[in-house]
């Protein structure tokens, strides 16, 4: 009996963002379900184009159906990932193809990019004058008794694939190939003897949280804290906590800058089960990364705002550092804020969304002030180290006294201290792309 799927092209526009019937063949039967990647004919010409399935039927409304012409079977949507792609399209009023585009590492690329392979090699006989040529020779004599990698015998010997497929041919060698991740942070020391201690202050509210995670359904909770405070220590020993029920952590940091120093400290403390998502990996990367999270490799997801929809079936806990900073809003299709998805993630999962900051967003604050959010203060910089010295100059003011310029009387005479030192001084501006005021 004929099975059809209901699909939505990833490349239609608005007005044909819509299902379409398509027939599964013979040989595709029981590969095609609810959140598969397939590639179908459209239009008169048959273009192949990529579509997701939204529904598989027995029966069609369809007067004429063509069949699915093939099926990803590298990549497919959760029933979560699903219902976070309709959260994208009611809330940000994008299409079907800029919410799965989203949600996954590049489709464009996604077969030259999926897998990287590494060859091992290993001698199993002793030549009886079959090795022709130098290169052969010195190649056999790279190569061990145990598996080592082959590009090391031909970087050692000169030689290359020609001479290994002679030496195979001949019996003399074993070839054993590997499928690898690509992971730009494999090589970051951990340092399982580091501690992460907490004062008293971070403890109480590290307690409170704890008991606002354990409470039935999902929580957001707003760690507000000086600067130096020690609010990464609270969130720190949160992960342990999570991690301990066998839960996994999404954690956001507003630029790909930042992302390094998180890492570093993260893998620190949890090495391999720690995954990185951000822009600047490649193709290549990214795909591995989802790969590893998909599969169950990963705990805890470090990156910028596209991390939050990192593929995890087990979510307990999203943690916004820095949630102030604009760059959570996206700025192209769909133009989402990492927030409002984590807030929906959570719902999703009955997981808490812990937002860190020393000055919270006014819509952050707002909740926080009508009880929306749970509010967790840490008013002490760890180790009671003093504050700053902050002056607030009110220019309007300075106008009034005939200062016309955009420098303050305070702020000019602190420049020209610094200056007679010999020392430096910086200025942030306020301005925005082409913005002026």
């Amino acid at each position: 009996m004929a099975q059809y799927a209901s699909v939505c092209l990833l490349d239609a526009p608005s007005a044909l963002d819509r299902p379409f019937d398509y027939r599964i063949p013979a040989h595709l039967a029981g590969l095609i379900e609810r959140g598969s990647l397939v590639h179908v004919p459209f239009s008169g010409a048959n273009r192949r184009h990529m579509a997701l399935v939204t529904g598989v039927k027995d029966e069609t409304d369809s007067p004429r159906t063509k069949d699915i012409l093939d099926v990803n079977r590298l990549i497919s949507l959760t029933e979560e990932q699903l219902a976070v792609c309709d959260f994208l399209k009611e809330y940000t009023l994008c299409t079907t193809g800029d919410a799965v585009r989203t949600l996954t590492p590049p489709l464009s690329a996604l077969k030259s990019a999926t897998e990287k392979q590494v060859v091992y090699v290993r001698r199993t006989a002793v030549p009886a004058g079959v090795l022709r040529g130098e290169k052969q020779r010195a190649l056999y004599a790279a190569i061990g008794a145990d598996f080592s990698k082959a590009a090391d015998a031909f970087a050692e010997s000169g030689a290359g694939s020609a001479q290994l497929k002679a030496l195979r041919a001949a019996g003399l060698v074993e070839l054993r190939t590997e499928t690898v991740y690509r992971n730009p942070y494999a090589d970051l020391k951990i340092d399982e003897g580091r501690e992460n201690k907490l004062s008293a202050h971070q403890t109480a509210a590290y307690d409170r949280l704890c008991a606002l995670y354990a409470a039935e359904g999902a929580h957001c909770a707003l760690l507000y804290g000086v600067t130096g405070s020690g609010k990464t220590r609270v969130m720190k020993a949160m992960i342990d906590r999570v991690r301990a029920d066998g839960r996994q952590v999404i954690v956001l940091v507003p630029e790909i800058s930042l992302t390094p120093q998180t890492v570093s400290l993260f893998c620190s403390f949890y090495g391999e089960r720690v995954a990185v998502l951000h822009s600047s990996l490649s193709a290549g990367e990214r795909h591995d990364a989802y790969r590893r999270i998909a599969a169950g490799e990963v705990d805890l997801v470090i990156g910028t705002r596209s991390a939050v929809f990192a593929p995890l079936q087990n979510l307990g806990l999203i943690i916004l550092d820095e949630e102030q900073e604009t760059s959570y809003q996206s700025e192209n299709p769909p133009r989402y804020h990492a927030r409002d998805v984590a807030q929906f993630r959570c719902a999703q999962n009955d997981a808490l969304l812990l937002l860190g900051s020393a000055t919270p967003t006014i819509e952050t604050a707002y909740a926080a002030k009508n009880g929306r959010y749970q509010v967790f203060s840490l008013h002490k910089r760890f180790n009671d180290l003093p504050l700053p010295k902050v002056l607030i100059a009110d220019m309007k003011d300075e106008l009034r006294q005939g200062n016309e310029t955009s420098i303050g009387h305070a702020l000019r005479a602190e420049l020209e201290k610094n200056i007679e030192r010999g020392e430096q001084s910086i200025l942030f501006l306020n301005r925005r792309g082409s913005a002026r005021m």
